[in-house]
C-alpha cells in the first residue's frame, strides 16, 4: 500500500492492477467533506475561498479546471512561492501523494460538487490511473532527453544538493514539489535560471556561488523536466562509505581551547547556507560558524557537552567538537536520503541514533559516527521523531502508517504499535512512562511506554497541524500538556497526570483563544512565568512576527502579544519563531528569520519583564530557522 502511493514507485502496481480494474465496476468515493476538512481547509478555508494570495479560491478552480487536473495537482503539488514566474502568479502546494486513491477522489468530488459541476465526478480507478501515468520528457519542447550515464549523474546531483528541501522523490518538503508535471509549464531556461540565481526565500544560488558548474546545472534542469526515475536503494554500505572522518580523536584538543559555559551556549540553524552559528549565551557574541549541510534540522549533544550533533533534512549527520575554538566538524556521515530525527543515547556507552524518512529506517552510530547497525522496519514507512525510552530501546514515530516503532538496539528487533495515521512530533511525560503525540486527523494518541499499549485517543476538533507542545504545572489541573496548531487560533491544555489527577487525565481541560494561526512551538521553562507561543506561518505579517504569552499563574487571563520585528527593527518579510529559554530560564531567545537578502536577527528578551535585552545581528546570520540552548539539550 505504501509503495503504491509513492510517485516514483507506482508503475508496477499500476500494471498489475489493470486487468482487475477493467473487470470491476467503477467506484465513486465518499462525499469528501471529512477529507477536505482534514487536509485542505487549513489553507483554502472551509468555504474554499482561499486567502487571495498564497492559497487560491477553489470555487474558481472548480469552474475552470478539469477534475483530472485537480486530482493531478493533489497528487503532485504545485511549484513556486507567490510572486510571478514566466508571467504567472504561482502559489506553493505540497504533493499529497501520501493520500490513498479513495481520499483523493473524495476530495476532488467534494470540490466539484460544492463549487463546480455537480454532475462531474472522478472515480477511484481514474485516480489510480493518473497516479501511474507518466508524462514523457520528449513531450517537452527543446529539452534533450538524458542518456543513461547522464541520468545517473543528474540524479546523484539532485540527491546530493536538492533532496533536503524538495524530497527524495521531488514531492516537496520545506521547498516546493518539483515533479515533471508540476514543472510542465516552465521552459528549461527558466528552470536553469532558478538553479543559477536561486531565490532569497530559501533557494541557494548554485551558479552564482559556483557550487555547481554550468554543465551540472544543465543536467539538473533536464533531470527536473523528465519523469522521476526509481530511487536507488540507500543501503548499509552507502552509510559506511559516506563517512567523512576529518579529524582523528588523537588530533583533537585534550581540553577546551577556550573556557566557555557549554550549558549557556546556543546553536542557531542556518537553513539556506547549510551552517550552524555558535553563540556564547553569556557574552551574546558569535564565536563560530560551522558548515554542516543544507537545511540543518535537529540537534543533540553528548552527555559531557563536548560534541554537538546536527542532522540535516538531507540526511547528513555532523559531529561538531566544541573544544576547538572556533568549533569544527570532526566527523560527518550520511544516514539516508532524508532525515528529521536525532537522539544521543545515554548509557554505559554513548551512541547516536538517526531516524530517516527515506529509506525509512534507524541508523545506530558510535559516539564518533561509526555505523553499529541499521535497523529496518517491519513495514515500509517514513520515520520522523526518535526518542530514547530505555537503556537500549528507542521509540520512533512513523509518519504515514500510524505506527509507533519500539526498537531494541541490542537485538535489532523493531515492533510496530498501531495507532493513528499522519503522526507528528510527540512528548515524553511522567518520567517517560507515557508518550503523547498528535496526528493531522485532529487526534492525540496517548501511549503507555512500559506496557507498549495505546491508553487513549483524544479527538480535538479543529486541531490541525499540531506543533511542538510543552509541559507545565497548571494551578487548577496539575500537570498539563499545552499544544498549539497551524490551522487553529486556539491553544489546547490536556491533563497528563493519571496518578494525582485521574479525573482530568487525557482530557482537554482548557482551550484558549489567541486570535492567531500558524503556530509551530510552545515553549516553557520550569522557572519561567509565561508560556511563549510563536505564529510564524500566519498569513498576516504582523502576527507572523509576534509572540503570544500565557501567564502560567493565571492561564485564563487574556493572552498578551509582542511584535518582535518592531522591537528589533526588521522588515515585515521577517518571521519570528522557535522561542528558546536560556539554561536558567531568565531569558528567551527568539529567532527572527528573514530572506537571504534581508537582515535577520536573534532577539534576547528578559523573561519576566519582556524587555529587549539585546539584539544579535550579524552578516553571518542568514536565514536562521531555530536556535537550541545546549543546556536544554541534555
Amino acid at each position: 500500500m505504501y509503495h503504491a502511493k509513492r510517485p516514483g514507485r507506482v508503475l508496477l502496481t499500476f500494471l498489475a492492477t489493470l486487468t482487475t480494474l477493467a473487470m470491476a465496476p467503477l467506484s465513486i468515493a465518499s462525499d469528501g467533506s471529512e477529507e477536505f476538512t482534514r487536509h485542505c481547509a487549513s489553507c483554502h478555508g472551509s468555504e474554499g475561498d482561499g486567502d487571495g494570495e498564497w492559497y487560491p479560491s477553489l470555487s474558481r478552480l472548480a469552474a475552470e479546471r478539469d477534475p483530472e487536473d485537480i486530482a493531478r495537482t493533489i497528487l503532485l503539488g504545485r511549484f513556486g512561492r507567490g510572486g510571478e514566474v514566466q508571467g504567472h502568479t504561482i502559489p506553493i502546494m505540497p504533493s499529497w501523494s501520501r493520500l490513498s486513491n479513495e481520499e483523493v477522489a473524495a476530495i476532488v468530488n467534494f470540490i466539484q460538487t460544492r463549487w463546480g459541476n455537480a454532475t462531474t465526478a472522478i472515480s477511484v480507478e481514474t485516480v489510480s490511473r493518473l497516479r501511474g501515468q507518466p508524462i514523457r520528457s520528449t513531450d517537452r519542447a527543446g529539452v534533450t532527453p538524458l542518456s543513461g550515464p547522464e541520468a545517473k549523474q543528474a540524479q546523484t546531483l539532485y540527491l546530493e544538493h536538492c533532496v533536503g528541501c524538495h524530497g527524495s522523490e521531488r514531492t516537496g518538503a520545506s521547498g516546493p514539489a518539483l515533479s515533471h508535471w508540476v514543472l510542465r509549464d516552465f521552459e528549461q531556461t527558466a528552470i536553469r535560471s532558478a538553479l543559477h540565481y536561486g531565490s532569497s526565500e530559501g533557494m541557494p544560488a548554485w551558479g552564482v556561488a559556483t557550487r555547481l558548474s554550468a554543465d551540472e546545472m544543465d543536467l539538473l534542469s533536464r533531470y527536473l523536466a523528465a519523469p522521476q526515475p526509481a530511487l536507488p536503494e540507500f543501503a548499509e554500505w552507502d552509510v559506511v562509505t559516506s563517512q567523512d572522518a576529518r579529524i582523528a580523536v588523537a588530533d583533537r584538543p585534550e581540553r577546551p581551547e577556550r573556557q566557555r559555559a557549554i550549558d549557556h551556549m546556543f546553536a542557531t540553524m542556518l537553513h539556506d547556507i547549510g551552517a550552524v552559528l555558535m553563540i556564547d549565551g553569556d557574552m551574546k557574541e558569535i564565536f563560530g560558524q560551522v558548515r554542516t549541510d543544507y537545511a540543518p534540522h535537529a540537534a543533540d549533544r553528548s552527555a559531557d557537552g563536548r560534541y554537538l550533533y546536527v542532522v540535516s533534512r538531507g540526511g547528513r549527520l555532523s559531529q561538531i567538537d566544541l573544544w576547538f575554538d572556533p568549533p569544527r566538524v570532526v566527523n560527518q556521515v550520511r544516514a539516508g536520503y532524508e532525515s528529521r530525527g536525532l537522539s544521543v543515547l545515554s548509557g554505559a556507552e554513548e551512541r547516536v541514533v538517526v531516524s530517516t524518512l527515506e529509506p525509512g529506517n534507524l541508523q545506530l552510530f558510535t559516539r564518533n559516527l561509526t555505523l553499529i547497525k541499521s535497523l529496518s522496519l517491519p513495514n515500509p514507512d517514513r520515520l520522523h521523531q526518535v526518542v530514547q525510552v530505555g537503556d537500549n530501546t528507542v521509540l520512533a514515530v512513523g509518519k504515514d502508517s500510524g505506527c509507533l516503532y519500539f526498537a531494541d538496539l541490542t537485538q535489532g528487533a523493531v515492533e510496530c504499535l498501531s495507532t493513528e495515521r499522519y503522526l507528528r512530533n510527540g512528548t515524553l511525560i511522567q518520567d517517560s512512562r507515557y508518550f503523547i503525540v498528535p496526528s493531522d486527523d485532529e487526534k492525540l494518541v496517548v501511549v503507555d511506554i512500559q506496557d507498549r499499549s495505546v491508553v487513549d485517543v483524544i479527538h480535538i476538533e479543529g486541531m490541525q497541524g499540531a506543533g511542538t507542545g510543552a509541559l507545565y504545572k497548571d494551578p487548577e489541573y496539575g500537570r498539563v500538556w499545552v499544544v498549539s496548531a497551524l490551522a487553529s487560533d486556539e491553544v489546547y491544555f490536556v491533563g497528563v497526570d493519571p496518578d494525582k489527577r485521574k479525573d482530568v487525565a487525557w482530557k482537554v481541560v482548557r482551550k484558549m483563544k489567541t486570535g492567531a494561526t500558524g503556530s509551530l512551538y510552545v515553549a516553557n521553562h520550569p522557572d519561567s512565568r509565561y508560556l511563549w507561543i510563536d505564529t510564524p506561518l500566519s498569513p498576516d505579517a504582523g502576527t507572523a512576527n509576534s509572540i503570544t504569552l500565557i501567564d502560567k499563574k493565571d492561564p485564563t487571563a487574556e493572552p498578551r502579544q509582542l511584535n518582535i520585528a518592531n522591537l528589533v527593527k526588521l522588515s515585515p518579510t521577517s518571521r519570528t519563531l522557535h522561542p528558546q529559554f536560556n539554561f536558567s530560564g531568565t531569558e528567551v531567545w527568539l529567532t527572527v528569520w528573514n530572506k537571504q537578502d534581508e537582515t535577520a536577527a536573534i532577539a534576547v528578551l528578559d523573561e519576566s519583564s519582556q524587555d529587549l535585552k539585546q539584539t544579535i545581528k550579524d552578516w553571518r546570520l542568514i536565514t536562521p530557522t531555530r536556535s537550541f540552548n545546549l543546556g536544554q539539550l541534555k
